[in-house]
């Protein structure tokens, strides 16, 4: 059986990178009028840093707990896991 978890490792580093851009673009929205015309709406914004920050805790959650108790999960399910609509 073989472990995949670590595509939840991937692609939970990759959210986090993401959210550390989205901060960078909040501190710059509270400090530049360029960057408020760049990004509108601070409140999506903020939104969008939030849920970022959440999903990459979930994914890397889940591939310790996979990780640790050894469970093989289908690909299938990692790919929907790692695949964020929002």
């Amino acid at each position: 059986m073989n472990n995949h978890s670590s595509v939840l490792a991937i692609t939970g580093s990759l959210s986090l990178t993401i959210t550390l851009a989205l901060a960078w673009c909040l501190v710059g929205v509270r400090s530049s009028t360029f960057m408020k015309k760049v990004f509108p709406s601070y409140q999506q914004l903020l939104k969008a840093h939030m849920d970022d920050l959440l999903m990459s805790g979930l994914l890397m959650t889940f591939c310790l707990l996979f990780a640790h108790f050894r469970v093989s999960v289908s690909p299938v399910i990692l790919v929907s896991m790692s695949v964020d609509l929002s």
